[in-house]
């Protein structure tokens, strides 16, 4: 199991979900369109909008807010030295904005770096935190892309035994339905007891001896301290969805004579179908649907030479919680729930009231499973996802949209097919499933809108000259670093859609307001800070020059204010 987790592992990592796989192909596209629309802007700025080739003489404009403003004339020269020209200061209340001259080659390089990829690239970052999420919680993903397809699921199937079920039957009953006749009477027998009981339980046991179906090792396990005939066999095989058929033997005295015998195991069509009579077949069904012993059962028949007919009788029960699953799926996840299973339907039944589920269908083939799934799939227009655990469900768990297996319990086919394993032994991970991939989803689209958001910002302010070249890095690389942490909180429980993601924050921040109003309270209130006279110097080779920035209140002309002197 842990090689085979391993494998699961590497092969997740080389599994790319759907955005990747987009970001890949249009990757090298945009990254050659980036480069040559720079190019243009570069050239043909001069040309169409007389933009400067290079950077010239501009205005540089310096608040301070609530008192004066200054604004220097600026050559790129002069700053490069360090200088500073002052030109003249006016006052301006809470104002601020800058116009520089910038060349086209100083737009065009601003735009390759806004428009830079670098916030897309890293907004599939969500899936690798999803999955991560998920693994702490026990449930391991293939990749990616099984977050796309459950958000894309609409039904849900779930097998019975051992998925719904708790999967460990009790051997409740053996019942002799046909054949079993004494020698003297040519009647069903009573008297047939507990010989042929013995009988059937030998047989079963010696041919269910290493299975891993939870009825072969009910059987064992019921067979264990009992005293049995010795029984071997000679052949076997297993039919998938059907029972097993093997060839046996025994030495004991009335156990055939010590002649091979034929012996079959499985569901009751299955049993019936190895009768040519059709009159024998119809007894076999009607003693089965009148049984002693009711319909609450779970069933498997015996056949010995096709002659004699016995009937086992299995308890199983409930998974704890099962009935909180079906009702989060339902109610919340808004899926059809449904149940699939090759169990007749009277037990069917009883563990689908039990853990709510209204669509049942029974006495399903391996086949007939996989004809629902494909049906269902189709008929609907929208995903399904398939729970199960044994080799019988694993044609519909490769067909379905979604696979889920309980790890523990699967066969080696299942854990082949599945796209989810559930590594505890309970289904409670599934809904944490279908919401984390449905949170997924969202986080996702907000990645992108962000991501395509800073990208048009940051490069339509630049090539429009508004934004200086340190001022356009640092909001690409804002978006991008907004783009990750938004991607983190794919670590947080997860939500069934965006209205409830709202209802969070909204939640949080009346939270927030009113611990802030508390402790407001607390500290009664906030004394306003005195206005103070400010001084700047600017050095320059030739000197220094003071500038004064008064408070509003003592400045006789509000429209415009000089106040230099050479030190």
């Amino acid at each position: 199991m842990l090689s085979r987790i391993v494998q699961l592992t590497e092969e997740a990592q080389q599994s790319k979900p759907k955005l990747q796989r987009w970001l890949d192909k249009f990757g090298e596209q945009y990254s050659r369109a980036v480069i040559i629309l720079s190019a243009a802007i570069a050239l043909m700025g001069p040309v169409l909008f007389k933009w400067p080739f290079f950077s010239t003489a501009g205005i540089l404009w310096v608040c301070f807010p609530g008192h004066h403003i200054i604004y220097f004339l600026v050559n790129p020269e002069i700053v490069h030295e360090n200088h500073l020209i002052l030109h003249r200061t006016v006052y301006l209340s809470n104002f601020i904005s800058s116009l520089v001259c910038r060349g086209s080659v100083y737009r065009a390089l601003g735009l390759m770096v806004a428009a830079s990829p670098c916030a897309l690239a890293v907004a599939p970052l969500v899936y690798a935190t999803a999955i991560s999420a998920c693994a702490r919680k026990g449930i391991l993903l293939k990749g990616g892309h099984v977050l796309d397809a459950l958000a894309s699921c609409q039904s849900i199937a779930f097998d019975k035994t051992g998925t719904l079920t708790t999967g460990e039957f009790m051997c409740k009953a053996i019942e002799p339905i046909h054949g079993h006749v004494s020698d003297s009477q040519k009647q069903i027998a009573s008297c047939c007891v507990p010989s042929c009981e013995k009988e059937a339980l030998a047989v079963a046991a010696a041919i269910e001896k290493g299975t891993t179906h939870p009825i072969g090792r009910a059987v064992v396990d019921h067979s264990i301290g009992k005293d049995l005939p010795p029984v071997s066999v000679e052949n076997f095989e297993n039919l998938p969805g059907r029972g097993l058929f093997a060839t046996i033997s025994s030495s004991e005295p009335g156990f055939g004579g010590g002649e091979p015998l034929k012996a079959s195991m499985g569901s009751v069509e299955y049993i019936t179908s190895l009768f040519t009579s059709d009159d024998e077949s119809n007894k076999i069904k009607e003693a089965f649907s009148t049984s002693s012993y009711g319909g609450d059962f779970v069933r498997a028949a015996l056949s010995v030479n096709n002659k004699k007919v016995t009937l086992f009788h299995f308890e199983d029960k409930p998974r704890a919680g099962s009935l909180d699953v079906i009702k989060s799926l339902q109610d919340e996840g808004n899926l059809r729930v449904m149940m699939l299973t090759g169990d007749h339907e009277l037990s069917a039944r009883r563990v689908a009231n039990a853990v709510g589920i209204k669509e049942v269908h029974c006495s399903l083939k391996p086949e007939d499973k996989l004809y629902h799934v494909t049906s269902i799939s189709r008929d609907t227009g929208g995903g399904l996802i398939m729970v199960g655990d044994g080799i019988n469900d694993a044609p519909a768990l490769a067909a379905a949209t979604v696979g889920i297996v309980l790890a523990e319990r699967a066969s080696a086919t299942a854990i082949a097919v599945a796209d989810v394993l559930l590594l505890q032994d309970n289904i409670s991970g599934v809904p944490f499933c279908v919401a984390k991939s449905r949170q997924t989803t969202s986080l996702v689209k907000q990645n992108v809108a962000l991501a395509l958001g800073s990208i048009v910002l940051a490069s339509l302010t630049s090539v429009l000259g508004f934004l200086p070249l340190w001022l356009t890095v640092l909001l690409h690389e804002g978006g991008t670093l907004l783009v990750c942490l938004n991607s983190i909180r794919a670590l947080n429980a997860p939500t069934w859609s965006w209205k409830h993601d709202i209802l969070q924050l909204v939640n949080r921040l009346k939270s927030l307001i009113l611990r802030l109003k508390n402790e407001g309270s607390k500290h009664g209130t906030i004394q306003t800070a005195p206005s103070y006279m400010f001084g700047v110097k600017y050095r320059s080779p030739a000197g220094a020059k003071r500038i004064n920035f008064m408070p509003r209140d003592s400045v006789p002309n509000p429209s415009v204010q000089f106040d230099t002197e050479s030190q």
